[in-house]
């Protein structure tokens, strides 16, 4: 009898500690997702500037809507190679509210810096006809600080050009969240404004291999290689938030506002 007894106290304790034990295993090994409220609808005033490109395929009834220097390229790339039939609109105006929309949006800090490097690369063309025309859409400080370079790690490296500096002060003084010089720097607001119908999945490339995992599964579709993508522009680096003066850190944050209220986002350099 006491056999017995002592038997299932036993194998009870067992259990009890395979249980907690499994219970641990699942707490430590899952990763947490940031919360998400979806689907998302913007209900903000749309900014001035507001516009909307998008990949679409009508076969799989499938929207991706493109923020530049969020990974639109590679983002329209791999949606291309899982729907061929996809093709690039300018207007989200007549999209059928049955059809599923994905965006993917950015740490507005780094995607600030990112849209300032790349408008900057636009000015900087040995192509000059193009370079003039790029140059017309800056302000008279950058155009000063370009001047004649026609290299992009000669003018970041050229201390005539004061290139660092020159950035500063286009934060400080002269950007306009409104009316930026170039598209790359907008608000990421501006690219979802006028999407009539609610969003239905939302990632963040700052967690971009497990959103892009989830929306693959989501959509039931393979895995696809980017082939190194999203590496081709990595040498454009010369702006890092940790190296900006706290000032000028602090502009950016406080121009990206309206980006965290409106778009539920945030940025790990923000207070």
């Amino acid at each position: 009898m006491f056999k017995k007894i002592f038997l299932l106290l036993f194998l009870s304790t067992v259990l009890w500690f395979v249980f907690v034990v499994s219970l641990f295993d699942q707490r430590t090994n899952v990763k947490v997702q940031p919360k998400r409220i979806l689907p998302f609808q913007y209900n903000c005033p749309i900014p001035p500037n507001a516009q909307c490109q998008a990949v679409i395929s009508p076969s799989s009834k499938t929207l991706l809507i493109l923020v530049p220097k969020a990974a639109s390229s590679t983002m329209r790339s791999l949606f291309t190679d899982w729907f061929p039939d996809a093709y690039t609109i300018n207007t989200c105006r007549n999209i059928p509210a049955d059809y599923f929309k994905i965006v993917f949006f950015r740490d507005p800090v780094l995607r600030f810096l990112s849209g300032y490097e790349e408008s900057i690369a636009r000015s900087v063309r040995k192509d000059l006809k193009k370079r003039s025309k790029r140059l017309d859409e800056t302000t008279e400080r950058i155009k000063a600080s370009v001047g004649t370079h026609t290299n992009w790690l000669e003018y970041w490296n050229d201390t005539r050009s004061q290139a660092h500096q020159t950035f500063y002060d286009y934060v400080m003084y002269d950007h306009d969240i409104s009316n930026p010089f170039n598209a790359h720097m907008a608000l990421q607001s501006a690219y979802v404004a006028r999407i009539p119908q609610k969003i239905d999945f939302i990632g963040s490339i700052d967690n971009l291999k497990e959103d892009w995992q989830r929306l693959r599964l989501q959509l039931g579709k393979p895995i696809i290689h980017n082939n190194g993508r999203e590496n081709r522009k990595n040498h454009w680096k010369h702006l890092t938030p940790e190296k900006l003066p706290q000032r000028v850190l602090a502009k950016i944050c406080e121009n990206a506002k309206f980006d965290f209220n409106c778009l539920h986002i945030n940025s790990k350099y923000c207070s």
